[in-house]
């Protein structure tokens, strides 16, 4: 639930609570009921002062739907981000395969000492949607110079 890190005090509450039987899990609650599902692609719609403001624009793929937020993966910050369901918006349908194939592809090469260049190249990626030829070019070639594919 914690991503790896340390559990926040949220966190560990809901976990004792679903223990106890007093809140069901993602997968127990009603589907209808939820806005998002853990797998969806979103957009982070941040406002200026939010601490996920950096992130405005970009998409990121659910890992983990909680009680109060979502857990969304975005591939160039190396890290999850906790979202409310008000900082997030769903990506249309024809652009969800594709992004979570480039978000593979994001996640692969930000585990590298990129230059700056490249990863403004990978950061303005992660905010597009409908990824055109030389985008993709681009991906390829910073792939190739790192050794991948």
């Amino acid at each position: 639930m914690a991503g790896g890190k340390a559990p926040s005090a949220r966190i560990v509450k809901e976990a004792v609570l679903r223990h106890k039987g007093i809140v069901k899990s993602p997968k127990e609650k009603n589907s209808s009921s939820l806005e998002f599902s853990q797998g969806d692609v979103v957009e982070i719609q941040a406002v200026k002062r939010s601490p996920l403001y950096p992130f405005h624009g970009m998409w990121g793929i659910i890992e983990y739907v909680g009680s109060f937020s979502y857990t969304v993966r975005l591939s160039i910050a190396k890290d999850t981000q906790q979202c409310k369901g008000e900082e997030i918006k769903r990506v249309d349908d024809e652009y969800q395969a594709e992004i979570k194939f480039v978000s593979q592809r994001l996640a692969t090469l930000v585990r590298f000492d990129l230059e700056p260049i490249e990863y403004e190249i990978l950061s303005h990626l992660q905010r597009s949607k409908d990824f055109t030829p030389k985008q993709m070019m681009l991906l390829a070639f910073i792939e190739q110079q790192y050794g991948i594919g």
